[in-house]
């Protein structure tokens, strides 16, 4: 992960490049803002971590940042400041914060979102093999759209989005085991709860051969995202036919993620039939 680093801090830029560095990322830091912005006409970066000050107010420079990037480019902002809060994070079009003086376990824990949502956006875009709309199913090149309008929504209306994930952990050994047919048929049994359980205005699209992601947008109420990963969880820890045709327990993995900060909120494997 290529990060681009705005801070006239040295003391905090050394300590991000750090962290960032002991985990394999690469950093370039610029303590000018507007030759931050030429290198982002120019150059592609995965993420960019920024201090507004002396401007109190940082929502003009991500706005300029986001003019300054090449059509198609939203790498994740981190807001860094000793003024950063939730509230100014919104207002600002950010991705998530870190607050000055910087607590080295919490910056761990951004650095993780950072890479997470790096990683999620490399692997949504990646459409070699795509997945068509099919039977309310919709495909993934519609869910790489989706997630970038979701960032695109976050940054100009604060507006948060929920990824819910279903992958059928070992599909690849019921390919091994007993071919690819009942491996399709074992995940085509997953399909048939998910999308009978799902509500009516959650998009379901299948991001890989044996994974569905479930868009949750603008919820009502804070707690509905997990409320809704906590209910496919029971329920499907509770069906005892989703198994191989030839009897095989499966193992399944559902992961919610909340954009834009690419938190992972959720994340629990189990086998159906074993509650």
């Amino acid at each position: 992960m290529k990060v681009l680093m705005i801070d006239r801090d040295r003391l905090t830029a050394q300590m991000l490049t750090s962290q960032l560095q002991e985990q394999g990322h690469s950093v370039e830091i610029e303590p000018v803002k507007n030759s931050a912005l030429e290198r982002l006409r120019s150059e592609k970066f995965d993420a960019v971590f920024f201090d507004p000050s002396p401007q109190s107010d940082s929502r003009p420079f991500v706005l300029g940042l986001r003019r300054a990037l090449r059509q198609g480019e939203y790498p994740y902002i981190l807001l860094c400041s000793h003024q950063a809060d939730a509230d100014a994070c919104t207002k600002s079009g950010a991705n998530d914060f870190l607050t000055k003086p910087l607590d080295t376990k919490l910056l761990r824990h951004r650095i993780d979102n950072v890479a997470r949502y790096s990683e999620l956006s490399s692997y949504l875009s990646d459409l070699e093999v795509d997945y068509p709309s099919k039977d309310g199913v919709i495909a993934k090149s519609a869910i790489y759209q989706l997630f970038l309008a979701a960032i695109d929504r976050a940054d100009r209306y604060g507006e948060k989005t929920f990824l819910l994930f279903f992958t059928l952990e070992n599909y690849d050994e019921i390919v091994a085991e007993e071919g690819e047919e009942n491996a399709k048929a074992t995940f085509g049994t997953l399909a048939k709860y998910v999308k009978r359980l799902r509500r009516q205005s959650d998009l379901l699209g299948q991001t890989n051969k044996n994974e569905f992601c479930l868009m949750l947008m603008r919820p009502v109420y804070q707690s509905e995202p997990v409320d809704a990963a906590d209910r496919y969880i029971d329920t499907l820890q509770s069906v005892q036919d989703i198994t191989s045709p030839n009897g095989a327990p499966v193992n399944i993995r559902i992961s919610l993620i909340g954009l834009p900060s690419a938190e992972m909120i959720v994340e629990q494997s189990f086998t159906p039939g074993n509650k």
